[in-house]
This record gives C-alpha cells, sequence and structure tokens, in this order.
C-alpha cells in the first residue's frame, strides 16, 4: 500500500515530508495550493516528488495533502544549497496561503553546539559543585573529565557520522547525556574519595 501511494519513499536517499493544508474555507486542489506541491519538483538534487492528487494523499474534507520529495543524495550529504531551496520552496508555498510543513532527513536540523544552554548549564554547574565541595579544584575535576569526555565523543561522531549515517541530532543528545553523566559520576568519584 506504502508503496503503491509514496514510491519515491525508499531508502536510497533523503526524503521531505510535506504537508500541505488550504487556507479556511478553501480546497486544496485549487491552483494556487496545488502550486506549493508542484515547486517541489524544481529543487537542485530531487529525483521524484510524490503527487498526492494521483496517488491518493489526499484527505476526505480535501483540504490537506501529503507529498514525498526524494533526493538522490543522503540526508547526510545534502549540500547547504539544497537545504535552502527546499527552505525556500515552503517559504514559497507559505506565501500563496496555505499551511506548508515538512518533516524528514532532507530538512536542515540546527545542530549548533555549545549554545547558549551548554553555557549556562555549565556555570550553574560550577557553582554548584563549588558550593558543595568549597574547593576550586574539587568543583574543576568533575567539570573537566565531563568536558573532555564530551569532546572526544563529539570528535568521534562528527568523524564517523556521515559513514554510519547517523542523525544530525545525534551530536546534541551525545552533548547533553555526556555532560550530565560525566559530571554525575566524576562527581561520586570524587565524594567517594574525600569521604575515604
Amino acid at each position: 500500500m506504502r508503496r503503491e501511494r509514496f514510491p519515491a519513499a525508499g531508502a536510497e536517499g533523503a526524503s521531505a515530508r510535506v504537508v500541505v493544508r488550504a487556507p479556511k474555507g478553501e480546497r486544496i486542489t485549487e491552483t494556487a495550493n496545488k502550486k506549493s506541491v508542484a515547486d517541489l519538483g524544481d529543487n537542485p538534487g530531487v529525483t521524484r516528488v510524490t503527487d498526492p492528487f494521483t496517488t491518493g494523499a489526499v484527505s476526505k474534507d480535501g483540504t490537506t495533502a501529503y507529498a514525498v520529495a526524494t533526493y538522490k543524495a543522503s540526508g547526510t550529504e545534502l549540500t547547504d544549497a539544497q537545504h535552502d531551496a527546499l527552505d525556500k520552496s515552503l517559504r514559497s508555498g507559505r506565501s500563496a496561503g496555505p499551511t506548508v510543513e515538512a518533516g524528514g532527513d532532507a530538512v536542515k536540523v540546527d545542530t549548533a553546539m555549545s549554545g547558549v544552554g551548554e553555557k549556562i548549564g555549565v556555570l550553574i554547574a560550577a557553582l554548584v559543585l563549588l558550593m558543595t565541595f568549597g574547593s576550586l579544584i574539587a568543583a574543576g575535576m568533575p567539570l573537566l573529565t565531563a568536558i573532555v569526555g564530551v569532546g572526544i565523543g563529539i570528535s568521534a561522531i562528527t568523524a564517523l557520522g556521515s559513514t554510519l549515517g547517523l542523525s544530525a541530532t545525534t551530536s546534541n543528545l551525545a552533548m547533553m547525556l555526556g555532560l550530565a553523566v560525566g559530571i554525575d559520576y566524576a562527581l561520586f568519584v570524587v565524594s567517594r574519595y574525600r569521604s575515604e
């Protein structure tokens, strides 16, 4: 059933799953709304876009359609230009009136690391450790080991990410878990050492 409706949604390349909803009082089959889906095929690297109007991927009330744009390259191999072209198509579709949203591995994910949240978290952890241990060296040791461990882990993920096909969010998840667990276990070891 899935292959019949979405033949381009294979595992060979990245895909963008696009949902288009017509403005209130309109139907998705109107020309301006249909154009939001048709424009996806003009993007660089797109090999195929399923037509929701021929595959039956339109809601019963005629207000929402679902299309899949399939790329030749995998999600980790897409260029910034291809991501930007997809974003531009989505913005263009929204400017015509309908609500247009996309998901899938072809959609650009913000993978900025060492953001404000992480920096604030490390500062708060440093203050708590300093108040708990009363010593800068004892407070700094758990932080230092956690940061070194996270650095090694992120380096390995970056080096092997495209080879293993890891998700773009893997680095962020590894950073959050690494800092939490690294500080926690280092704190346990230092606390045990001091009590002994």
